[in-house]
């Protein structure tokens, strides 16, 4: 049993919590070591009128099992009414990363960069192939283990790809959010490879690279990075294409941010920032991107 001062306190037997990592709509998540193995590992703590039945987070979770890039679901408990999820431990966000890093006044080397994306492009790729899209990438929910391995974490906005799939305003955090969820139309896995341009560029500048304040200034704040959208590259808005204002500003190159950033990285994220989601790379395509050789 441990008390977390103000907090609810658990009878776990087999689990001792140590320390409160963050909390979430479904519960919170805990550092704690596995009294039967002495492991630390992680423990999701789900509120008490949660329903596993309403947590496509785990079906998910056990078919992904064993990819290197997305994070393991060991264990799922009840004890004492407590119904808990128990994950593989990661020493930190890739959020908390960038933000040490930024604090230090220092930037990553594309080498860094180039590891991350693709580690978090081939846990994307395995996802989509089996159907499913994150629907919420962003450096909060990519984990960091000692010796630089990343995986995907946080998969509770996730789901199965639908081709009439809607638009729900809350799916995706708005710094990371791509232009046909902004603007509520019909969306599908390329959400996740605008978000993950946005955390490349994100990499390199160390900071948020579209800090919108609301879904409006958010669209605002992405013509005065990549520019207004051509006519032709808004079909996906349907038939409000022609109603549709949009800001106007030139195309303004990524070379005004970071000068030192090589061409094949300002193409990548180029694409992957495209208005127009038939035009952004597959997981896949993006691996095979130039940017990716020295991974091969």
């Amino acid at each position: 049993m441990m008390m977390m001062g103000h907090q609810r306190s658990y009878s776990l037997p087999r689990y001792t919590l140590s320390m409160k990592l963050g909390e979430g709509s479904f519960g919170c998540v805990y550092k704690a070591i596995d009294n039967y193995s002495g492991k630390v590992c992680a423990i999701k703590l789900l509120k008490h009128n949660v329903d596993l039945r309403n947590l496509p987070e785990v079906k998910i979770l056990q078919e992904m099992k064993n990819h290197p890039n997305i994070v393991q679901l060991k264990q799922v408990f009840r004890e004492n009414g407590v119904l808990g999820l128990v994950f593989e431990y990661m020493d930190c966000s890739l959020g908390k990363l960038i933000d040490d890093v930024n604090h230090s006044r220092q930037v990553f080397s594309e080498f860094k960069v180039r590891d991350c994306c693709f580690q978090i492009l081939k846990g994307l790729d395995y996802m989509h192939k089996r159907g499913y899209f994150h629907r919420d990438l962003k450096p909060d929910n990519v984990l960091v283990a000692r010796g630089g391995i990343i995986k995907i974490a946080d998969l509770g906005s996730a789901t199965m790809f639908k081709s009439d799939m809607l638009n729900t305003e809350y799916i995706t955090t708005r710094w990371y959010r791509a232009p046909e969820v902004l603007t509520e139309c019909k969306y599908g896995p390329a959400i996740d490879m605008w978000a993950m341009g946005a955390i490349m560029a994100e990499l390199f500048l160390c900071q948020p690279l579209f800090a919108g304040t609301s879904a409006t200034d958010q669209l605002y704040k992405i013509c005065t990075v990549i520019g207004s959208p051509d006519p032709d590259d808004l079909s996906w808005l349907g038939a409000d294409a022609e109603n549709y204002e949009f800001p106007r500003f030139e195309e303004i190159s990524f070379d005004n941010l970071r000068p030192h950033v090589s061409e094949d990285a300002f193409n990548l994220m180029t694409l992957l920032l495209s208005w127009n989601p038939s035009k952004r790379p597959t997981a896949a395509e993006a691996l095979r991107h130039p940017f990716f050789k020295p991974c091969y």
